[in-house]
């Protein structure tokens, strides 16, 4: 899933998430909360890991996680800055979706 931050919480982000409207339609938008939990890795395009505070509204972020029975994402990875996952997940580009199984490299 990708979106814009709307509002960053103490464990959570509040994302605009944007999805194409069916032949011609103005696209749909909606909120999204994210749950971001402590083995919540957060980086920037350069796989330089950020904290949940250097997060700010109007940032561009993808996120990869899974999402409970509320309808409340669970971030297990969010990425911060555009066209972040092409360098972060080998090139493949694109938005990580609901239960997406890419995950950033782990730390030595």
């Amino acid at each position: 899933m990708a979106g814009r931050i709307i509002s960053v919480n103490d464990g959570s982000i509040t994302i605009e998430v944007r999805q194409g409207g069916a032949q011609g339609a103005s696209p749909t938008v909606t909120s999204q909360i994210v749950l971001v939990g402590t083995s919540t890795r957060i980086v920037k395009t350069v796989e330089t890991d950020i904290k949940l505070s250097d997060l700010k509204a109007n940032d561009q972020v993808t996120i990869v996680g899974t999402t409970d029975a509320s309808g409340n994402l669970a971030a297990t990875a969010i990425v911060a800055g555009g066209n972040a996952l092409q360098g972060l997940f080998g090139g493949q580009g694109g938005p990580g979706g609901r239960g997406a199984s890419p995950s950033p490299s782990a730390r030595p």
